[in-house]
């Protein structure tokens, strides 16, 4: 059976990553978390130091595999963008950095979500609030065809 990479590109060994796009989570006008106020620094800080950090070490431990951001500055791009960064780049993997809230005094480790059908309520808030950012585009409506991150039709439809 012929999988989907090597369908596009022929001879291409589909389980080879080659490039991976890293997206620092938020950027410019979309914060992202504001965290406790302690700090000054919010979500779009931490993620694009983050989203650096990764690319470093893949760049030391992986130099045949080619790294792409979708911001390296305090910049906001928009969510459709950071696909068609990904899309362009023809991408291997793409991560997301982000930084959820957390009830916990005392938290520890990472969360990670997979897209796909078997979603479940809390990620759907998850969603919901990270697709937010889609409220802050000039135009959205138009873009995303009337999609609503706040409706949960929405995202289901989507």
């Amino acid at each position: 059976m012929t999988s989907f990479a090597q369908a596009q590109t022929p001879g291409r060994d589909p389980n080879r990553i080659r490039t991976v796009v890293l997206d620092a989570g938020h950027g410019g006008k979309d914060p992202g978390n504001l965290g406790t106020g302690r700090y000054k620094i919010t979500e779009k800080h931490i993620s694009l130091n983050v989203a650096k950090l990764i690319g470093k070490y893949i760049t030391e431990a992986f130099p045949d595999v080619k790294v792409i951001y979708t911001r390296d500055d305090d910049t906001f791009v928009e969510l459709k963008e950071r696909c068609n960064i990904a899309n362009r780049a023809k991408a291997d993997v793409f991560i997301s950095v982000h930084c959820n809230a957390n009830d916990s005094k005392a938290p520890h480790g990472c969360e990670t979500y997979v897209m796909g059908l078997h979603k479940t309520e809390a990620n759907m808030r998850v969603a919901q609030k990270e697709n937010a950012a889609i409220l802050l585009e000039e135009g959205h409506q138009l873009k995303y065809d009337g999609y609503d991150p706040k409706d949960p039709e929405s995202i289901i439809a989507l």
